[in-house]
């Protein structure tokens, strides 16, 4: 067996070698060796490296497709979801990309901050450069303002809580210390507005037909069944 030792390992190398070989060749031949390299031989590595090629030279529909050849192979990685966002907001397609920052976020530990490593630094850049692209949204505030809190900068967090706010913010934080106090939008967050949530034995949601102030109010309702103590 020791004698055959020799020609397993070159037969092995040789393979390798020609693998590595054959995804150059194949990078090379024009749309239809990009075709087999992209969808079928390359490894996910060449398969990255090769769409950020294309995305630094300017050639951004390859770049969409490659990126989305390595999202097909990968697409538990928050990096590949964020590496075609990034490549459909350079072309033009900003509208779509949102949905793969998203999804990047969700699987990266549902902020910005776990996916990049979770140091305050860190999230600083991240929310400065998702609002210079304008991809930041109130579910996305809602956990910067959670990380935030987190590290107990609550002015901070309610200052960039009340930025997104719009017409809910009813002069909070400066004159109001509650947010959408009168309850005339529904509540889009879980750290800074309310959360109404089930609990048995009553019925709770905005109501349009009485209001103290405003137009809404939040109306509860009794059952006198169960949980008469509302315990909740």
């Amino acid at each position: 067996m020791n004698r055959h030792k020799p020609v397993l390992s070159g037969l092995v190398t040789l393979f390798a070698l020609s693998g590595v070989l054959c995804q150059a060749w194949l990078k090379e031949r024009g749309w239809i060796g990009g075709l087999l390299c992209r969808d079928v031989v390359c490894e996910d590595e060449t398969v990255v490296e090769a769409a950020h090629q294309r995305l630094w030279r300017g050639e951004l529909d390859g770049a969409v497709e490659w990126f989305r050849a390595a999202l097909r192979r990968d697409a538990a990685s928050p990096y590949r979801w964020c590496d075609l966002g990034e490549a459909l907001l350079e072309a033009g397609r900003g509208e779509e990309s949102r949905q793969y920052f998203r999804r990047a976020v969700e699987l990266g530990g549902h902020s910005p901050v776990a996916m990049l490593g979770g140091s305050q630094e860190e999230a600083e850049r991240v929310w400065k450069w998702m609002g210079e692209r304008s991809l930041e949204d109130l579910r996305l505030a809602d956990e910067y303002a959670g990380f935030l809190v987190g590290a107990r900068q609550y002015e901070r967090a309610a200052r960039e809580w009340a930025a997104r706010g719009g017409s809910c913010r009813e002069g909070y934080p400066e004159e109001n210390r509650l947010f959408n106090g009168s309850f005339e939008c529904e509540p889009a967050g879980q750290t800074l507005d309310w959360r109404i949530t089930p609990v048995a034995g009553a019925a709770a949601g905005r109501d349009g037909s009485v209001a103290s102030a405003g137009r809404w109010s939040l109306r509860i309702d009794f059952e006198g069944r169960e949980n008469l103590e509302l315990i909740h």
